[in-house]
């Protein structure tokens, strides 16, 4: 008996060959097929955002620790339970930094103060000469203002300029100001002196003063 799957012709022996059911939904399948192995357009576009959403914020990132002040010294640092420094400005006359530098540890320098009569603002003609010196000597450096502010405004002028006067130096220890009375025959004179500032007011002005050398991003 002859398989089903066979049928005679002229003689031959021939198989059928099996028929393929196309799929009435077939063109869909394919689509389907197609779309889901690609990004949509919403997709691509959401992604897009995301990668430069975080090269946003890794720029800004960037940015603000570029913008960030050195590091401040620290008597730890320093390498001694106690550090011993000096204060020093043109009164001293030239101050020989390498041999200051075989025992000091740190240095203070006057960069500017205000006159205790008029009240004008000057810059101490050492100042470049000693911060100079002193970094090439490898002596960490902070900075002073010799003030006689009266108001807060004036102690804000002063922390400008000390900031303005130290651009471009590395000035690793803290910027002060130096808020104290002029003496004459040991009593207390000029400007300052006059105001009769109460511990209210004058407390506001070195705030002020030191908000503004915050702001700049040194201590």
């Amino acid at each position: 008996m002859a398989d089903k799957t066979k049928t005679k012709k002229k003689g031959a022996t021939r198989t059928k060959k099996p028929v393929k059911k196309k799929s009435s939904n077939g063109r869909k399948t394919a689509a389907k097929n197609k779309k889901s192995s690609s990004l949509s357009k919403k997709q691509i576009i959401t992604l897009i955002v995301c990668i430069v959403s975080v090269i946003a914020v890794a720029a800004s990132v960037i940015a603000a620790g570029s913008r960030a002040p050195k590091r401040e010294h620290s008597i730890s640092e320093i390498g001694k339970e106690k550090a011993w420094g000096i204060d020093v400005s043109s009164h001293n006359g030239k101050i020989d930094w390498k041999k200051v530098s075989e025992k000091a540890d740190f240095a203070f320098i006057r960069v500017g103060y205000r006159g205790y009569s008029k009240g004008e603002i000057n810059y101490d003609k050492k100042a470049k000469y000693n911060i100079e010196g002193a970094i090439k000597n490898g002596i960490p450096v902070g900075v002073y203002f010799y003030s006689q502010a009266i108001n807060e405004k004036e102690a804000e002028k002063e922390a400008e300029f000390l900031l303005k006067k130290i651009r471009g130096f590395d000035i690793t220890l803290p910027l002060v100001i130096d808020f104290e009375y002029a003496y004459s025959n040991g009593k207390p004179v000029g400007r300052l002196n006059s105001a009769k500032l109460t511990k209210k007011e004058k407390t506001a002005l070195i705030n002020a003063f030191c908000t503004r050398v915050r702001k700049a991003g040194y201590t």
